[in-house]
């Protein structure tokens, strides 16, 4: 079985199987646990070490935390492993609602910061 698949025709292969990233935010009310800094910095390394690691995330996973320990672990390896796959989302304003052409801007702009 093929481990990777192209997105339509664009020549970009990702993983078929990634990481979803939600629970490294620590949501205990979500998950029924909580997942401590170490712990989730330890699990966005070996992703990473893995020759087609691939992490799904979210600006609203964890209100930005998701996306703050994976910039963290970005940073500390000096830049985004070759090879890896990074997925991430355009969210709404939590606080509005609001979901138009400027909060999409924001939301692009807030994950690149966390992002690294």
């Amino acid at each position: 079985m093929e481990r990777n698949a192209e997105i339509g025709k664009s020549g970009i292969r990702v993983p078929q199987i990634g990481y979803g990233a939600t629970a490294l935010a620590s949501m205990p009310d979500t998950y029924g646990y909580a997942v401590g800094e170490e712990r989730a910095l330890a699990t966005i390394r070996a992703i990473l070490d893995l020759p087609d690691g691939f992490i799904d995330t979210s600006r609203i996973y964890g209100l930005g935390r998701s996306e703050e320990l994976i910039g963290k672990v970005v940073r500390d390896l000096g830049g985004w492993p070759a090879g890896r796959i990074l997925s991430t989302k355009l969210d709404r304003d939590v606080a509005t609602g609001r979901f138009d052409a400027a909060q999409a801007r924001r939301s692009i702009e807030e994950s690149l910061a966390a992002l690294g």
